[in-house]
């Protein structure tokens, strides 16, 4: 019987140290990988395209041409619109003069202005409209999918294309409310990638700041380098936290 109950007695002394260690164990939290940046670029003009240099799953880098439109229409509107302008320069010009002679009325130079006014804001948009035949990426990625191709219409503010940064990725995972006070940004941890069966180094960048109600749970997010191009956004990531047995 004393021997049952010192068993008993050691037992629970094991469990509890296994217990008040927990917290400072490190753990693997389940998360998944989410690109540095993302877009999803949309056409500024409603015309035809004419090109696709960079192709789904290739790379670009920040200010590559990845749409090239028929510029048609658009450069002939440009034309049409520099003459208007230069027509109603010459006119302003000449209505100015009469002005300064007094053969001329206010009203009618504030007419002459107006209307040089209204021909120099068409041949903005002329343009922007014809600069915006070609779609530069913002920035350096991954074309992920392109939604129109080669010699198809698209429609202004219909989307193009889907461009991801992976250069760096977010390996996003959830804690419980009770470890909130115990990370931080710049604090370091290991993330793996069991599609790989490898680790990799990563840094807290971000640390949520509203608690989901349900779960009772907040969002953090690391930065791993993805120097290697192994990794790709959606994979899940396995995060290791706290490191060196540290909360």
């Amino acid at each position: 019987m004393r021997r049952c109950c010192v068993t008993l007695l050691f037992l629970a002394f094991f469990l509890s140290q296994i217990t008040a260690a927990e917290p400072d164990a490190p753990r693997r939290w389940r998360g998944v990988f989410e690109p540095r940046q993302e877009a999803l670029i949309a056409a500024e003009v409603s015309m035809r395209v004419m090109a696709m240099p960079v192709k789904p799953g290739q790379s670009c880098r920040r200010g590559d041409i990845l749409f090239v439109f028929d510029e048609t229409v658009p450069r002939a509107s440009l034309a049409a619109a520099e003459a208007r302008v230069a027509a109603a320069r010459l006119t302003r010009d000449g209505v100015r003069n009469l002005f300064e002679k007094n053969q001329s009325t206010p009203a009618e130079l504030a007419r002459a202005d107006s209307e040089l006014a209204r021909a120099e804001l068409e041949y903005a948009s002329a343009e922007r409209d014809l600069a915006s035949c070609r779609v530069a990426a913002p920035f350096d990625g991954k074309v992920v999918e392109a939604r129109v191709d080669e010699h198809e219409w698209a429609n202004r503010g219909s989307p193009l294309l889907l461009l991801v940064d992976d250069a760096v990725l977010k390996a996003r995972f959830f804690l419980p409310e009770e470890r909130f006070a115990a990370i931080g940004e710049g604090e370091a941890v290991r993330v793996h990638v069991p599609a790989l069966g490898q680790s990799f180094p990563g840094v807290v960048s971000r640390v949520g700041v509203v608690f989901d109600p349900a779960s009772r749970s907040f969002d953090v997010w690391a930065d791993v380098d993805n120097a290697g191009d192994l990794l790709r956004a959606g994979m899940t990531a396995e995060v290791e936290w706290p490191l060196g047995g540290g909360q």
